[in-house]
């Protein structure tokens, strides 16, 4: 609890207190119980006073309304001085708009329903009075060198109001520390809404890192549970057969470079048949045509459709008779060479060294597949692996979501410190004694 932690800070700021002063113990709970009873008897003093003071300002108000009436109903006396004349009767028509409407302003029917209103109408109507009063002061002397008895009266009743307005604000200054209660019941109502917001917070905080610690010990089975099956039979049987698929890919691999580098040997006088065939200097059937573009693209597919190379080789034929007759133009010694190199094409055997190889080695690639997908080890791992990562990402945010309330419980209980002591300190001044928190049962 916040009281608990405040416990040094309170030995800090009250050591400079007599060690023989009197002290008084109570729960942050009921600390206002100590000091609210002689409050409630201040306050129903002061509310009885500012009703009798309401009551005065209206009925002096009141008076002040007939004086008015009775100035404006008489007429002036007139002097010998014409322009004097003038000048008394404008006044008294002005003192009589102006004193109607700053009475009207000052009327209190409607206001000093609770101790602050009223606080603010006295504080208020004594600074307007003051002000309004000195602004037409000019027509209060000219209206009373006519009229110097009503005037006198009128005088005689607003300084009884500015005298109600001294006094009630005077009594209002001695009973500051009324309206000081007043927020410091505020404070201590926020002090324990917030000790309940920190209590709920530190039970979202070791809820959060419970569940964080849950999903970690949870992660942590999952692990060893995927490492006792790596090292078992099944995750032996499933390792053999993956090797066993890489060096059946490889072979695989091997067989399309070799025909790749037979091509290669050959490639620019095969190149040359072409655009000899294609340009209609050289005959050719359709289907030897589209050997050649296989053969040149993608010798794999190629064999697929012609395993033994029939037709290739029945192109390549071709191919040498056209370099011999000189169609195919080359230099006596790639000629040589390239003559060579067609002549082992021709020799070589395609069904035997490559078509059936490669049909062996898909096989067993089909075979070793359908083993390892259907594996249940391996599924077993994958979808452990992903639970595994699941609980990891769920302890983590956990983790980061108590973080976040432990700094929104860090801030809530310094803002909390702060208003705890200002409610105990008000509370000491006011009873004259040392207040010792407890803990509350």
């Amino acid at each position: 609890m916040v009281i608990k932690m405040l416990k040094r800070l309170f030995a800090v700021l009250l050591g400079s207190k007599a060690k023989n002063s009197e002290r008084v113990k109570t729960t942050f709970e009921d600390i206002l119980n100590l000091v609210e009873k002689d409050f409630l008897i201040e306050k129903q003093e002061l509310e009885e006073l500012v009703a009798k003071k309401i009551a005065e300002q209206k009925f002096l108000i009141t008076r002040c309304g007939m004086i008015i009436e009775k100035i404006e109903k008489k007429s002036l006396e007139e002097k010998s001085n014409e322009r004097m004349n003038r000048a008394g009767e404008t006044s008294k028509n002005q003192i009589v708009f102006q004193l109607r409407g700053l009475l009207q302003k000052l009327n209190p029917s409607e206001r000093g329903k609770n101790l602050s209103d009223a606080k603010a109408y006295f504080g208020a109507g004594f600074v307007l009075m003051q002000k309004e009063i000195f602004g037409f002061r000019k027509n209060i002397v000219y209206t009373g060198f006519y009229l110097k008895d009503e005037i006198k009266e009128l005088g005689e009743s607003m300084q009884e109001m500015l005298k109600v307005f001294e006094e009630t604000n005077k009594a209002f200054e001695e009973k500051k520390y009324l309206f000081e209660f007043e927020k410091i019941k505020e404070k201590h109502a926020k002090v324990l809404e917030k000790q309940r917001e920190i209590y709920e917070l530190k039970r979202e905080i070791d809820s959060a890192l419970k569940k964080s610690e849950n999903y970690s010990l949870g992660a942590k089975e999952i692990e060893e549970k995927i490492k006792g099956a790596i090292e078992g039979k099944e995750a032996l049987k499933l390792k053999e057969a993956e090797s066993e698929l890489v060096a059946i890919n490889n072979q695989k691999q091997d067989l399309k470079t070799q025909v790749s580098a037979l091509i290669l040997n050959i490639d620019r006088p095969l190149l040359r048949y072409k655009q000899l065939t294609d340009a209609g200097r050289i005959k050719a059937s359709k289907e030897e045509k589209e050997m050649v573009d296989l053969f040149l693209t993608n010798p794999m597919i190629a064999l697929k459709n012609d395993p033994k190379a029939e037709l290739f080789k029945k192109v390549l034929q071709k191919v040498k008779a056209e370099i011999e007759e000189g169609t195919i133009e080359l230099k006596d010694r790639e000629k040589e060479k390239r003559l060579e190199a067609l002549e082992e094409i021709i020799n070589f055997d395609f069904f035997g060294k490559v078509f059936w190889k490669l049909n062996e080695i898909q096989k067993r690639q089909l075979e070793l597949s359908k083993e390892i997908g259907e594996n249940k080890l391996k599924k077993s791992l994958v979808l452990s692996e992903a639970e595994k990562k699941d609980n990891e990402k769920k302890s983590f945010s956990e983790k980061q979501r108590a973080e976040e309330i432990e700094k929104r419980r860090n801030a809530t209980e310094k803002e909390t410190e702060i208003m705890l002591f200002e409610v105990k300190d008000f509370c000491e001044k006011k009873l004259g004694k040392q207040i010792i928190l407890e803990e509350t049962p």
